[in-house]
């Protein structure tokens, strides 16, 4: 499954040459940079949600004792940039276009692509979520990691939309640290009632308020965001 997972990185990386040669657009080339970019954070990302992986895994590196592993730093180049990359060449070719209901569009597309992951990983046996406490009715690691990690990528593509005509460093400035900055935000900010409550031993309504707030801030923070894109400047450069 590395293989597949580096192939993929492999193939993102020569489409993203080949429009950088062909459009003289470096949008994507720095969008798959800033992903790998984004690997930084994983191996905490491993600590607070207790590290979901199959053991078998290979191991690409270790920081501060957390392993970080191959599948992760492969996929790392598209896991939420792929989505980001593809609507805004959907974007450039006028299929797509910025507003409320198309951002809410795109977020549940994200969704899917997301699921689409988490489906396979899990039936891959790439990782599972046996060592999660318990959760709520409803609520499941793989359910949050869906809604978390789309939302990464409508906030992206915001990032994208806002600053597509800026020069090429600024372009680098502003969206290469995205991924990191966001991850941070999104898995560590708004899913802190998700993982605080879990790392401590608590009542099963305590779990379910910390699992339900995280769903509720993750769902201001698409609202926040599709409006925002709804205000975005829609004419082609």
């Amino acid at each position: 499954m590395e293989v597949l997972v580096l192939l993929v990185a492999l193939a993102c990386y020569g489409l993203a040459a080949w429009s950088l040669q062909r459009e003289g657009t470096p949008i994507y080339l720095f969008l798959a940079f800033a992903g790998q970019l984004g690997m930084l954070a994983t191996p905490l990302w491993n600590w607070l949600y207790r590290d979901p992986y199959a053991a078998d895994l290979a191991v690409f590196a270790e920081l501060f004792g957390i392993p970080l592993y191959s599948l992760q730093a492969f996929g790392a180049a598209w896991h939420y940039t792929l989505p980001v990359m593809i609507t805004y060449y959907l974007y450039t070719r006028r299929w797509w276009f910025p507003n409320y209901f198309t951002a809410l569009l795109a977020y549940v597309v994200f969704m899917f692509y997301h699921a689409l992951l988490e489906v396979v990983g899990l039936n891959a046996g790439l990782w599972n979520y046996t060592n999660s406490p318990t959760m709520p009715p409803g609520i499941s690691p793989a359910f949050l990691a869906v809604l978390m990690g789309a939302l990464i990528s409508l906030i992206l593509l915001y990032v994208v939309m806002t600053v597509r005509r800026y020069s090429w460093q600024s372009l680098f400035v502003f969206i290469v640290p995205a991924p990191l900055l966001l991850a941070i935000l999104v898995r560590g900010v708004i899913g802190a009632p998700y993982w605080i409550v879990q790392a401590i031993d608590v009542e099963p309504w305590t779990q379910l308020i910390g699992s339900l707030s995280t769903v509720v801030l993750t769902f201001v923070g698409v609202h926040i965001f599709a409006d925002a894109l709804g205000k975005a400047e829609v004419e082609l450069a």
